[in-house]
């Protein structure tokens, strides 16, 4: 998922997930990456390094992955 640099964002599922950061061309995310369990609302700064988002479902089934951009104001 394309962000772009400097975008604050928070990132929810119904189920637990893993999350790598990156630019484009970047790897597919894994199990090593970033875990984030279910029910858990995180936020997350892009920063001037990262323009892409990828997550990982470690499960056997389908989730929702919910992104929403949020605003420094």
């Amino acid at each position: 998922q394309r962000l772009g640099k400097n975008k604050i964002f928070a990132v929810s599922a119904d189920g637990a997930f893993h999350i790598r950061f990156g630019v484009t061309g970047m790897g597919a995310s894994v199990v090593t990456d970033f875990f984030i369990p279910n029910g858990l609302v995180t936020t997350w700064d892009t920063g001037e390094a990262y323009t892409y988002v990828r997550v990982f479902n470690p499960g056997a089934s389908a989730i929702n992955v919910y992104f929403m951009g949020l605003s420094r104001h």
